[in-house]
């Protein structure tokens, strides 16, 4: 059995260093007891995405390594955002997710945020999960993986549920670190979204690497704001 770092397991997710803390070996875990814990609740179906942070990826294939050997059908939405994450399971009416992100954490640290039913499990529920993944006995089935993107339809539904009337929204944008920055960029005029000012436009698996340099530009960006240019 791998060695499960018990401090991993916080209030809200499950976090820690992606080298040192989610190995290889407890990831599978993680997938093998969370396919455990969804059969307890009746469901086999779950949606997986992840950041870019350079551990993402392994995460992410150890993770769904360990949910198809639970037997689940695996819903891969790629690189996205949190909240796709969560519109997709509530769009396709699958039970249960898993985003792979270290959200504002340095780079070498990356976690599991993890839903199932109406929101994201917590407290109790956590620690359940630790309880099945540190037992280690899992039913075994034979699971199935499918890639979906996810972006088109969930910036369909914010063209629908924003209006902006008439005008056109000017934003100025520092989005070094994020991950959907081209379908952003691609798809900014059906949002009436007139782009100001781009800064860090290339996307990097260092997330907060540096992330000081990102605000070095603030009140060049406020005047051009405030002049409307």
């Amino acid at each position: 059995m791998a060695f499960i770092n018990p401090d991993i397991f916080r209030q809200y997710d499950i976090r820690g260093v992606a080298d040192r803390d989610l190995t290889p070996e407890v990831a599978e875990l993680l997938g093998r007891a969370f396919g455990a814990y969804l059969r307890e609740h009746g469901g086999t179906e779950v949606i997986v995405g992840r950041d870019n942070r350079i551990s993402s990826v392994r995460l992410r294939d150890n993770l769904v390594q360990g949910l198809a050997a639970a037997g689940c059908r695996v819903v891969d939405v790629g690189q996205v955002v949190t909240p796709m994450v969560y519109f997709a399971r509530v769009h396709t009416g699958i039970d249960g997710a898993l985003m792979i992100t270290g959200s504002h954490k340095p780079p070498d640290e990356n976690g599991f945020k993890i839903s199932r039913g109406a929101g994201t499990i917590y407290g109790e529920e956590i620690q359940r999960l630790r309880a099945l993944m540190e037992k280690g006995e899992f039913a075994s089935g034979e699971g199935t993986v499918e890639k979906r993107d996810v972006a088109a339809t969930y910036l369909a539904m914010l063209r629908e549920k924003i209006r902006l009337g008439p005008r056109r929204l000017k934003v100025a944008v520092l989005w070094w670190c994020f991950v959907w920055q081209l379908s952003f960029y691609q798809r900014r005029r059906s949002l009436s979204i007139f782009l100001l000012q781009l800064l860090y436009t290339r996307t990097s698996g260092t997330v907060l690497k540096g992330i000081n340099r990102k605000f070095c530009a603030r009140k060049r960006l406020n005047r051009r704001i405030l002049a409307g240019s």
